[in-house]
């Protein structure tokens, strides 16, 4: 279903798929694929953009087939992003504490991560349905998680997720699945990668982050895309459900079994 949305939100802003061509990465380079370089003015390098990497090209030309759009500052509450922040945390057992999701446990089909205690724990600052995040430190292999995006369904909601997430609510006129389809894309991941700055852990830069373009289409295309967005990641969610469900039922079978022969 995702696939239709990629599909839906393409086709209406007039975009083709994106090529290897299109954007810069870091990694194996092909053969047939063009080098990436370009000469740039002086004055276009700034305290923000400092490496080539801001600068590209590619990304530029990818840009100006955009119309009409709005930057991804525009499409969020209060226009900007926040985050869990950091605290300091004591990691216990009593199942009754609270669960912290870091970005290694967040593309777990079920997430099994630590839990801590809530004497330091921001519980205030916990998930909301729909919120979008994305993951904000990392580094920049093509197979690196480093700038996915994800969609807080049910899974997630009323969660403490660690500071390593930049999360995003939107406005009304900006439906959250359109955010999260475009940002999930293959046009908004690399336009995520493209805000990049450090060499290790590399981190967005928040100025050019605020810059990226989130095209707009028709209103009704844009709520048909939040729909399909929050069905699917619904159906995840219940297929979650009924997996620990499953898992359950077979450890207390084999757990009778075991009573069973020791008696």
């Amino acid at each position: 279903m995702l696939f239709q949305t990629k599909f839906l939100l393409e086709q209406k802003a007039n975009l083709k798929d994106l090529t290897p061509d299109d954007y810069d990465y870091y990694g194996s380079r092909t053969t047939n694929r063009r080098v990436s370089c370009f000469s740039i003015k002086r004055k276009d390098i700034t305290t923000t953009k400092i490496n080539a990497f801001n600068l590209s090209e590619r990304i530029k030309n990818v840009k100006e087939n955009l119309d009409p759009v709005v930057t991804l500052k525009e499409t969020l509450l209060s226009q900007n992003v926040f985050s869990t922040g950091s605290f300091l945390r004591f990691e216990v057992s009593n199942d009754k504490d609270i669960m912290l999701i870091n970005q290694s446990d967040m593309f777990d089909t079920l997430i099994k991560c630590k839990r801590i205690s809530r004497r330091n724990a921001k519980i205030d600052n916990l998930v909301n349905y729909g919120e979008a995040l994305i993951t904000y430190v990392g580094t920049l292999g093509d197979g690196e998680k480093f700038c996915y995006v994800i969609f807080a369904n049910e899974n997630l909601e009323v969660q403490l997720v660690s500071g390593e997430f930049s999360r995003m609510k939107t406005i009304q006129d900006v439906p959250s699945g359109y955010l999260f389809a475009w940002l999930d894309s293959d046009y908004g991941f690399r336009f995520i990668r493209n805000t990049q700055a450090s060499t290790k852990l590399c981190r967005p830069i928040p100025k050019l982050l605020f810059e990226i373009h989130i095209p707009i289409i028709d209103k009704e295309s844009m709520l048909e895309i939040d729909k399909l967005v929050r069905e699917v990641h619904t159906k995840r969610y219940q297929a979650n459900c009924n997996e620990r469900k499953v898992i359950s039922m077979v450890e207390q079978e084999i757990d009778s079994w075991s009573a069973w022969k020791e008696n």
